[in-house]
């Protein structure tokens, strides 16, 4: 928000609409921001969803499962941060801290999002601006950009069917899923879902996709949309909720849990759960209002929602799945826009403003800030669980902290406005 006004509002005094302007403005910016980190998160949920050993998620879309199977995780791992500004993606050794040279993604346009494949070897990395819309695979082993594959306007999420084969784009100012068959790099015949497809979760058989799409234009509700992978058919859309924008499936892969995040910055929220197998969305739980980043433990056991009205009053909602009721709020310091569990579920890291907050998933109380620098974003831990990595759009910078200690490290030096941090075995 301040980045934003100090760059619009230069003429003293202002006029008042161009500061009520720079505010409405600055309000998308952190939603967009909020966005771009949680596709990251989505990353390591739709790859977590398939038993890849990641620590985590990283930004509020999707759960973390504790895995049982696939590649044997080291102490070690890469560190990707997608740098929004720079069309480039920055891999950092997470066993050194070291970052090493950027990824050039051969497309200009903003480097929204990443999404590792379920077996740890690619990452597709989304970009667009205008005309340019691209999802970019690049291979882990080399830290090389392969051809850029064309897709819909805006894609906003990528997500993989568990067996990895297939990765859906959901292309938000197309309303539809484009499909890639992931071993030629080719994308297929987009499929019509509705309007502004927002993210995409696959059951753990792999049988069938859930697209949700968000309220858009003269629309009722927001709506999900079941596809059919093996034949790419969609259903008729869902009704979920009034304005969901973030959601989180359970590691089972039975109940989505939509986010609304109310209809204005002061109406109360809500988080509506949607059955997977009855394809029926069940009774809201209320929340404050402003939800948006959700995290699901990977025991199952609870979700966690962050709120906020815009005005730095945020806040912190668990929520029993088992009773699917909603517990006293917990206060933040600031906006927050990254949040990741830790694989025991005991603690929630919620990133914002200058720093880090833990919270205790046993006792729902807030530990002091880490403080790792002004405008924290994603965030995103090593597979060992042992450090926790911030990036700082501001800075141009991520920041290492232990999760033992809360000690920061020495900030890395990466490109432009760094935002979603994907971790790779």
């Amino acid at each position: 928000m301040r980045r934003l006004l100090n760059n619009t509002v230069t003429d003293i005094p202002a006029t008042a609409a161009l500061v009520r302007k720079s505010l409405h403005d600055g309000i998308r910016l952190r939603r967009r921001r909020r966005a771009r980190n949680a596709a990251g998160g989505m990353a390591i949920a739709a790859v977590a969803a398939v038993a890849i050993p990641l620590a985590a998620h990283t930004a509020g879309h999707a759960p973390t499962t504790t895995p049982t199977t696939g590649p044997t995780v080291t102490a070690g791992g890469t560190v990707y941060v997608a740098n929004l500004e720079s069309s480039s993606v920055t891999p950092i050794s997470a066993a050194t801290g070291k970052p090493g040279r950027p990824i050039k993604l051969g497309v200009s346009g903003n480097t929204f999002g990443m999404t590792l494949s379920p077996n740890g070897t690619q990452l597709y990395v989304m970009v667009w601006d205008g005309p340019s819309n691209y999802v970019v695979p690049v291979t882990v082993a080399t830290n090389q950009a392969g051809r850029p594959i064309k897709v819909g306007e805006a894609p906003g999420t990528v997500a993989f069917t568990p067996n990895g084969k297939t990765a859906y784009v959901a292309n938000l100012d197309s309303a539809n899923v484009t499909p890639i068959d992931v071993a030629t790099g080719t994308a297929s015949k987009p499929i019509k879902v509705g309007q502004r497809p927002f993210s995409v979760f696959f059951t753990p058989n792999g049988k069938t996709a859930y697209v949700l799409n968000q309220k858009y234009g003269s629309q009722t509700s927001a709506t999900i949309t079941p596809i059919d992978v093996a034949t790419g058919q969609p259903s008729p859309a869902i009704a979920v909720g009034d304005a969901p924008g973030w959601a989180a499936m359970t590691p089972d892969g039975k109940t989505i849990y939509v986010v609304d995040e109310g209809a204005s910055a002061s109406a109360p929220g809500a988080v509506t759960p949607f059955s997977t197998v009855t394809n029926t969305a069940g009774k809201p739980i209320k929340i404050g209002p402003g939800g948006t980043l959700i995290a699901i433990t990977p025991n199952g056991k609870a979700a966690y929602v962050v709120t906020g009205d815009y005005s730095r009053n945020a806040s912190l909602t668990p929520i029993s799945l088992s009773s699917g009721t909603a517990g006293p709020a917990i206060k933040l310091a600031g906006l927050q826009d990254g949040i990741v569990i830790t694989s025991d579920s005991k603690t929630v890291y919620v990133a914002g403003g200058a720093g880090v907050t833990p919270v205790s998933t046993a006792t729902n109380t807030a530990g002091p800030l880490i403080k790792t620098g002004q405008d924290a974003s994603a965030i995103a831990l090593t597979p060992d669980g042992k450090t926790a990595y911030v990036s700082l759009g501001q800075a141009n910078e991520v920041v290492p902290f232990s999760t033992a200690t809360g000690s920061v490290g020495t900030p890395v030096k990466v490109g432009r406005d760094p935002g979603a941090i994907v971790v790779a075995p």
